[in-house]
């Protein structure tokens, strides 16, 4: 549900979803972590260059991020199914606000 409503750009809807989260801190076997990696690709803006994302889909899949990183930040940077990080898909696409809040999540 929360993937559709970054989609759509409902931000309303994500901070609701992510509020009502049945995430806690790290439980055994790294499931919280699993589980951000499944969420991570959604953070990634998909329109870039001279289509860039609507800013309301743009706010909600950084808020989704800043979610996802706070409970699972080196998920960001470990190589996915494509060899690259999530930081290295972003820095391709030109999605400076997930770079941005990767390296804010890192140092922070």
């Amino acid at each position: 549900r929360v993937v559709t409503a970054c989609g759509g750009g409902d931000v309303a809807r994500v901070e609701a979803l992510l509020d009502d989260h049945p995430f806690g801190e790290e439980g055994a076997g790294g499931e919280t972590a699993r589980h951000m990696e499944w969420l991570l690709p959604a953070c990634l803006s998909r329109c870039t260059g001279a289509r860039p994302a609507p800013s309301n889909e743009r706010a909600a899949r950084l808020r989704l991020a800043a979610y996802v990183l706070d409970r699972a930040g080196g998920c960001a940077t470990a190589p996915g199914r494509n060899g690259r990080g999530a930081v290295h898909d972003a820095a391709r696409m030109g999605d400076a606000g997930f770079v941005e809040a990767a390296a804010g999540a890192r140092n922070g």
